[in-house]
């Protein structure tokens, strides 16, 4: 490129072009695209040079922002990455939460205690999310252990007890209390 008529390299974060030109792409009025280049300027933004035609202009730190643009552009991505892992992770637990409504008597017990929750209730207590409601049950049988009868015998005590009945309005409550319901019927069954 010849400038000053000296052929230049431009280097990064060097450009060439008039206040016209600018003023013409932008909609901007030239004497305005003048003074705005002026108070860049005089903030040490930039840097200019001019010949009769157009002005060279130098972007100071030019390297500074690429690096800022870059660390920014780089932080979005990591988010972009962690949100996606987060929308596959749950995505993840839903299709667990799916599979294990699969176990029939996970979901026959589910219904069984929402029938003992809206009979005890009057009908008043929310509705229940039955596939939540029969994960926590499965999660009864495979990882504490209990077997399908012993979890039924314990829901359907628990519910017919005027104490327990009030507190066991979901099978995240029966699945956390049930060491303790499960005591309390063995004590009750040595007195008699």
């Amino acid at each position: 490129m010849i400038f000053c008529g000296k052929p230049v390299a431009l280097k990064a974060g060097q450009l060439t072009c008039g206040r016209k030109q600018i003023s013409k792409t932008t909609g901007v009025p030239s004497g305005t695209v003048y003074r705005i280049l002026k108070t860049f300027e005089n903030e040490h933004q930039i840097e200019q040079r001019t010949d009769k035609q157009k002005s060279m202009i130098t972007i100071l730190k030019w390297k500074d922002y690429q690096e800022r643009e870059q660390e920014s552009e780089q932080r979005m991505s990591n988010e972009r990455a962690t949100n996606e892992q987060r929308m596959n992770t749950t995505e993840q637990l839903n299709n667990k939460t799916r599979i294990t409504v699969e176990n029939p008597e996970a979901v026959r017990l589910a219904n069984l205690l929402a029938e003992w929750v809206a009979k005890n209730t009057d009908g008043r207590a929310r509705k229940p999310n039955i596939e939540k409601w029969a994960s926590d049950i499965e999660k009864m049988l495979r990882i504490d252990g209990h077997s399908v009868e012993e979890v039924e015998y314990v829901l359907n005590w628990c519910q017919q007890d005027k104490f327990w009945c009030t507190n066991i309005l979901s099978a995240a409550k029966l699945r956390e209390k049930y060491s303790m319901l499960y005591v309390r019927i063995k004590a009750e069954q040595s007195k008699k």
